[in-house]
């Protein structure tokens, strides 16, 4: 199976880096996507986990609305690659 693992947040890295191994290590495909909020990508680069970064988060309301834009083009491109289940 396919798994495609959006991971916007630094708490989200924690969540998943249990779950992530044990469905790789049942024969699963599984690809993050990431968010550079925080520490976010600091984290999954210490963890050894691959992924793609989408956006940087933004400051401002206006950033914010264009970060969600680009965000959202970049992840349908993605998921239109990898067609996850």
């Amino acid at each position: 199976m396919k798994i495609l693992v959006d991971i916007t947040h630094p708490a989200h890295a924690h969540f998943f880096r249990v779950v992530i191994p044990r469905l790789r290590s049942r024969g699963h495909q599984v690809q993050l996507a990431s968010r550079n909020k925080d520490v976010t990508v600091a984290l999954l680069d210490a963890m050894g986990l691959e992924h793609d970064c989408l956006s940087r988060a933004a400051t401002s309301k206006l950033g914010l609305l264009g970060e969600l834009f680009v965000r959202n083009w970049r992840l349908w491109r993605l998921v239109r690659r990898l067609r996850p289940d």
